[in-house]
């Protein structure tokens, strides 16, 4: 999922892009704030719309959409189906295996799919997010909000280090099945025990890559110099950002006040 999020940004001359990575990360965080507050299924699907226009002005390339969509689908097709056979209720349909009893609610399948739209709208969020905001224009707004630029620049460097595990997760992979290890075959809980191995040589290879960055960067003489200069100037939020933040954070509190009071 990652290695989609951070991926290069076909829509870096769009509109949204120019914005404020603060303006872009708050407008993200009210966003989330609402999913994780309601379990709405018609707010899901405004909600839903609002990312489908940003995607579509931000010009984010939909091929990446698309994948982020296929990756979670099977998760939540999972949580589906578990909340659809444990949840109580009227039944939509019932099965008898043996002489054991299958009830499928109905209540189940709209929490399931409720669910289902909350993971997809986290998932698109932070696609959008790390699509708009480029990680300079990130280390800078973080270094203006008062956070010190070593860390700042290992925020940002940890999206692109991402990326990179993923890669490394594949290529492990592939040369486990050419010794006749593939776990792609197994069911999910067989797999969950069998990625273990792979975990090893991943650790390895994570921290020779660590090393040589921070070697790097010392040969660099990195944080050496107290007072920075920067090439990249933010411009500050304007407005009409700064009201579009606030419309996003009254709106997440007030779907935080309706689930609390009902």
């Amino acid at each position: 999922m990652a290695s989609y999020a951070v991926s290069v940004r076909d829509g870096r001359g769009s509109s949204l892009t120019e914005k404020h990575p603060v303006t872009i990360a708050i407008c993200c965080l009210a966003m989330i704030c609402a999913a994780f507050a309601t379990v709405d299924i018609t707010a899901y699907l405004v909600m839903l719309g609002m990312l489908a226009v940003a995607v579509l002005v931000g010009k984010i390339p939909k091929a990446n959409i698309v994948k982020i969509i296929g990756l979670v689908i099977p998760l939540c097709f999972f949580i589906t189906l578990i909340q659809t056979l444990s949840q109580g209720g009227p039944d939509i349909a019932s099965y008898m295996i043996g002489s054991y009893a299958i009830h499928f609610s109905y209540a189940g399948v709209v929490l399931g799919a409720a669910i289902t739209l909350r993971v997809l709208i986290l998932a698109i969020t932070m696609t959008t997010f790390f699509a708009l905001v480029s990680p300079p224009r990130l280390t800078r707004a973080l270094y203006d909000l008062g956070m010190p630029f070593k860390y700042a620049y290992a925020f940002t460097l940890a999206l692109h280090f991402l990326p990179l595990i993923i890669n490394e997760i594949s290529t492990i992979n592939n040369a486990q099945k050419c010794r006749g290890y593939d776990i792609d075959r197994c069911n999910f809980i067989v797999k969950s025990i069998k990625i273990i191995p792979l975990m090893i040589p991943l650790i390895i290879m994570c921290l020779r890559r660590a090393s040589s960055i921070a070697l790097a960067m010392d040969l660099k003489a990195f944080g050496s110099i107290t007072n920075r200069t920067f090439y990249l100037e933010l411009k500050p939020a304007s407005v009409g950002e700064k009201l579009t933040a606030g419309l996003f954070v009254t709106g997440s509190l007030l779907f935080i006040i309706r689930s609390i009071l009902y």
